[in-house]
């Protein structure tokens, strides 16, 4: 069983390590998050220099199946192995990095405000 689930997270890898930066980067961003992110979060950053491409790559992550949305705008990976792919699209050396730099730019738009209250 061990085998086939390294089989099938190596194949989402590689699906995914053939998609634009833009989705790569939501993929990235949404697995920071664990299995749903909210999509106001994703708003949020697409208003950034940095993470501009997000909302572009949300469609390209929902038309490929990776990802689906409900109707109270909270999105979700289709199943654990997709996050988790989607999180190993990160470096390990680069991984606090990243979750560093998404905090802080998520951080620029709560203006004093708590994080919980304005973002999520």
């Amino acid at each position: 069983a061990e085998d086939i689930t390294d089989n099938v997270l190596h194949l989402l890898s590689s699906k995914m390590n053939g998609l634009t930066g833009d989705v790569q980067t939501l993929l990235k961003v949404m697995a920071c998050f664990g299995s749903s992110t909210n999509e106001s979060v994703i708003g949020y950053l697409s208003e950034s220099v940095e993470y501009a491409g997000v909302r572009n790559g949300l469609e390209g992550a929902l038309s490929d199946g990776f990802i689906v949305k409900d109707g109270e705008g909270c999105l979700q990976f289709v199943h654990d192995k997709v996050r988790e792919a989607a999180y190993n699209l990160i470096p390990d050396s680069d991984k606090k990095q990243f979750h560093y730099h998404l905090g802080k730019v998520l951080y620029s738009f709560c203006d004093g405000e708590d994080v919980g209250d304005t973002i999520f």
